[in-house]
């Protein structure tokens, strides 16, 4: 697994949500103090997984995927906390690189997709503690060994799996490590590192070079990605030739895409 000295690691059969359960699994004040970055809480099965925008999470039967939250306080100031969803699917993407077939993608801001399709998600949220201290929880579900068969007719064409992808089933424990060290590496990184994050991230990019349809409440705009900004906002060219950042959106989608 990974780093001892980097994480506090719980694993449990079953969990309402990995980013609640982690709260109640916080490293003791010394092992902070010591350099750990936080806990870890995996579950075999999440029975109420949700993502951005309340959506829920198709967590799979259990023991066929990896769900789990990361409980840090990262040593940023908090007005960097925004980066954490980049350099999250950056340390993703690294872990999947090293599975063979698999040729990751990042879509702003938090999914990673293999073969035009969601292989794992991201919710970052911040949890505010007692005398104004504050904690980001880094929520991750992938998709690994779940059958293609077994991904609800909802999200077919949509979703998939690694195991899916690559017809290869996968140790999930060696992912999670691999995963875990390399959140570690980045979390560990100066504020200052965020701009080779930015060009790495560049180069996987799902959207950038292509046109996509973004929808910001009732909203529905089309335009073309073309860059990350200097806080991992996606900047899209609009009809006429005005470039504007999007710090969030409800909805971005390639164009062709139905949902």
């Amino acid at each position: 697994m990974a780093s001892a000295d980097a994480w506090d690691i719980h694993v449990v059969d079953e969990v309402d949500s990995t980013n609640d359960g982690v709260l109640h699994v916080l490293p003791a004040a010394d092992e902070a103090e010591a350099g750990m970055l936080g806990s870890v809480l995996f579950a075999e099965e999440q029975t109420a997984g949700r993502g951005r925008r309340g959506h829920a999470w198709f967590s799979g039967p259990a023991g066929s995927n990896l769900l789990f939250s990361c409980a840090v306080r990262p040593r940023w100031p908090i007005r960097y906390w925004g980066r954490l969803t980049h350099v999250t699917a950056l340390a993703l993407k690294r872990a999947l690189d090293g599975i063979a077939m698999a040729q990751p993608l990042v879509k702003w801001p938090n999914d990673v997709y293999v073969n035009d399709r969601k292989v794992s998600g991201i919710l970052v949220e911040t949890e505010m503690r007692g005398a104004g201290e504050a904690l980001a929880v880094i929520g991750i579900g992938i998709n690994v060994n779940v059958s293609a068969g077994e991904i609800p007719e909802d999200l077919q064409g949509l979703a998939t799996s690694l195991r899916a992808e690559t017809g290869t089933w996968i140790d999930r424990e060696r992912l999670a490590g691999t995963i875990l060290d390399g959140l570690a590496e980045c979390l560990r990184a100066s504020e200052d590192a965020f701009d080779g994050v930015l060009d790495e991230l560049r180069e996987a990019h799902y959207l950038l070079g292509r046109r996509v349809r973004v929808r910001t409440g009732q909203v529905v705009e089309v335009g073309q990605a073309i860059d990350l900004g200097p806080e991992g906002e996606l900047i899209v060219e609009w009809p006429g030739g005005d470039c504007r950042p999007l710090s969030s959106a409800d909805e971005v989608r390639l164009i062709g895409q139905s949902t």
